[in-house]
């Protein structure tokens, strides 16, 4: 499920049933779909009508809560049923209409358009509710509805040409923005993770272009009024600049370049420079937040972007004067411009979207020696869960594997990691939470070690869409329910960790840093490396339940083909090759849908039904977690060779389900036996007797394996575990 395919299928509903039925079926999964990805909205859907016809028009309103659709402004997605159109609209109530002044100059629109206008321009029939709507974007739906009517959409692909998901998002951040009284911190976050397009001029005639070009930067001028951040609005830096620069202008263009440079330029934004009304000389992706740079001689106020295209390109289309510029989804201008810079031998734009296949590509490029089932498996594990266990060999490349995928996804190492090697010693949660000051009240100690840091930093809405991790090496050299308990709460009831009473402003030493209560981000990936030995502790069932659980083995290839090029290897080479990724990556992460994975169910259920005999079963969590896990696997593999549903399965298997099986060879031998079984097509599991000779013949070769392993240690040692010493 997505708001794509749950908007199309309300669209469906209401041709189908044109009646007060479709509020009784738009109570189902699908308006509850909708109703939870904006959860911080009251979402209202339903039928409108004018005059004597009734419901011709269908809708999905945003509204305050308390608010009603018969009552101010709001977002809203209007479906007109007579012309087969969808409309996204800042909506204007026909009841009961708000005196609130639009504030069009905040997202960069100078000429609003009523759906009024829009109609009339295009010759549609005429309604006359939400005329005085001011329209965002709208789509022509006759093909789909003619196509898709008397078809099952739920199994229908559509995202290709129908992608909503983007509009829905710029529709309510967009209004958000022009209304302050309109705090919605849920959908603030959505927006970080949005990649818009911008027109730049790097100074007058283009004359800082060198230097942008030459340091990975953006500059903008305007030194007198001084660091922009001083400013929280607009009519402020209105006010400002006529004071440097005379009240003879309005300075509509400049306070609105220099609010959005500011503001709404996000890291991941593609921006396209331009020299003068007729050429563009570049095309990069922001990579920084905004710095003032007071040792700069002018042009004081920066941004870091990676250029990725450097050329000139004459337009036959005339380009905006202004210095900055945002273009709207859907405007031509960016087809154009891409068409112009695609046709060039210049190397085209990393993608934005996560890519495995370079993921894989930056990281053997450092030297290490990683199989790419091993990386897809780490990277889709984290997106299925944000907790993983590395489990295995010292030295195998536990901890390196983790730091390397980090390396390459963050902007700034030493504020989005954390690396933290576990004591023995460790009994409580005060190395990673710290603690207040018994002795000093009003004083929080902070660990040394800056995980309480990193979890403030990953918790600051302007970090959302970025990446934050934190690495815990040698996970298990104490007891990990004692010091990571309060953390595995967390991860399953979603509530923030209480740390202490606030200090109410007398704690200097910390200048109140500390909050009350710290929550686990959705942008917070947690790695926990473990090795097996006399100096460490076992993992209880409640702990590896929680995370997927990836082993480490060094096959005798790998090692021949270590020693036959021992290579040096380069771990910064890797740092933020893939720093554009991540927000994308976080985004995947926090998807929580998964494919029709009935073809595994019968799997599962056997594999459960097997687990159960040695109280080894798993629950509901678990499974859900496969599922997102094949998901993953299936939707985010872009390689060429890619993992086929029989070695996602048996990754699954292999990292969620057989890791809590431990126990004496009386106990788990009839398991392991009935386990090895379900590895082979039905036609010959019962001729496979437990032999490595077999594995080859199995469908679950890892998982395969693996029970010969456990199987084998039973035999020679009387008991056997997952993880092997």
């Amino acid at each position: 499920m997505n708001i794509t395919k749950a908007i199309l299928t309300f669209v469906l509903q209401s041709e189908d049933y044109p009646t007060t039925a479709v509020n009784r079926k738009l109570h189902n999964k699908y308006r509850n779909y909708i109703a939870e990805n904006y959860k911080e909205c009251k979402t209202s859907i339903g039928l409108s009508s004018r005059g004597d016809t009734r419901y011709d028009i269908t809708y999905i309103a945003f509204l305050n809560h308390g608010q009603t659709v018969k009552q101010g402004i709001y977002p809203v997605i209007l479906y007109f049923r007579k012309i087969k159109k969808i409309i996204f609209a800042y909506g204007v109530s026909a009841t009961s209409t708000s005196k609130i002044e639009w504030n069009w100059n905040k997202i960069g629109i100078s000429t609003p358009r009523t759906l009024s206008e829009l109609f009339h321009n295009k010759g549609w029939s005429i309604y006359d509710k939400y005329f005085d709507s001011f329209v965002h974007s709208y789509y022509d739906l006759d093909d789909f509805v003619n196509k898709f009517k008397n078809i099952d959409i739920t199994n229908t692909p559509y995202e290709s040409t129908f992608n909503f998901e983007l509009n829905v998002n710029d529709l309510i951040n967009h209004f958000n923005i022009m209304f302050d009284n309109i705090n919605d911190e849920g959908i603030a976050k959505e927006r970080q993770n949005e990649h818009r397009h911008w027109l730049y001029a790097p100074g007058e005639k283009a004359r800082k272009w060198d230097e942008c070009k030459a340091n990975g930067m953006l500059l903008l001028g305007w030194d007198p009024i001084g660091d922009f951040t001083q400013y929280t609005s607009i009519e402020e830096i209105s006010s400002v600049l006529k004071e440097e620069y005379g009240a003879g202008s309005s300075y509509m263009n400049d306070k609105l370049a220099i609010w959005q440079f500011l503001n709404d330029l996000k890291i991941g934004d593609i921006v396209y420079a331009k020299n003068g009304v007729s050429k563009i000389i570049g095309k990069g992706i922001v990579v920084g937040d905004y710095v003032y740079d007071e040792t700069r001689d002018e042009y004081k106020n920066t941004r870091k972007i990676n250029w990725t295209n450097i050329g000139d390109w004459s337009t036959d289309f005339k380009l905006p004067l202004k210095t900055l510029t945002r273009l709207n989804i859907g405007d031509e201008t960016i087809s154009k411009i891409e068409s112009l810079i695609n046709a060039d031998m210049t190397p085209s734009i990393p993608s934005t979207h996560f890519s495995i296949k370079s993921i894989i590509e930056h990281i053997n490029e450092t030297g290490l020696l990683y199989s790419p089932s091993l990386i897809k498996r780490f990277a889709f594990s984290l997106m299925a869960k944000r907790f993983l266990i590395l489990s295995g060999l010292a030295g195998s490349g536990k901890t390196q594997l983790a730091l390397a995928f980090a390396k390459a996804l963050v902007e700034d190492k030493e504020k989005q990691m954390c690396v933290v090697s576990v004591g023995a010693d460790w009994t409580n949660r005060e190395p990673l939470l710290g603690y207040p000051n018994a002795l000093k009240p009003g004083e929080y100690i902070k660990p040394e070690n800056g995980v309480l840091d990193l979890l403030i930093e990953a918790n600051k809405p302007q970090n959302a869409s970025k990446p934050f991790f934190l690495i815990l090496d040698e996970m298990n050299m104490s007891y990990v329910e004692r010091y990571f308990a309060d953390f595995l709460s967390a991860m399953e009831s979603h509530e923030a960790i209480a740390l202490w009473k606030e200090c109410n402003n007398e704690c200097e030493s910390c200048e109140c840093e500390v909050p009350e209560r710290i929550g686990l981000p959705d942008n917070l990936f947690i790695i926990g490396t473990i090795n097996v030995d006399e100096t460490t502790y076992m993992f209880s069932p409640k702990v590896l339940d929680r995370a997927n659980v990836i082993e480490f083995k060094i096959s005798i290839d790998e090692m021949t083909e270590f020693l036959d090029s021992i290579r040096q290897v380069d771990c910064l080479s890797i740092c933020s090759k893939a720093a554009e990724m991540g927000a994308d990556f976080v985004k995947l992460a926090n998807c929580k849908d998964f494919d029709n994975v009935e073809a595994t169910t019968d799997t599962l259920k056997a594999f459960f039904t097997e687990l159960k005999s040695v109280n080894a079963e798993f629950g509901y969590r678990s499974a859900t977690e496969i599922f997102r896990f094949i998901s993953k696997a299936h939707k985010n593999d872009d390689t060429a060779e890619k993992m086929n549903k029989e070695e996602v399965l048996d990754a699954a298997i292999l990292q969620k389900l057989l890791p809590k099986l431990h126990g004496s060879r009386k106990k788990l031998e009839p398991a392991l036996k009935g386990l090895w079984k379900l590895c082979f097509d039905p036609s010959i599991k019962d001729t496979m007797q437990i032999s490595r000779e077999n594995i080859e013949k199995a469908i679950y070769k890892e998982s395969a394996d693996k029970i010969l392993r456990m199987y084998e240690s039973a035999y020679a040692n009387g008991f056997t575990s997952f993880a092997e010493a």
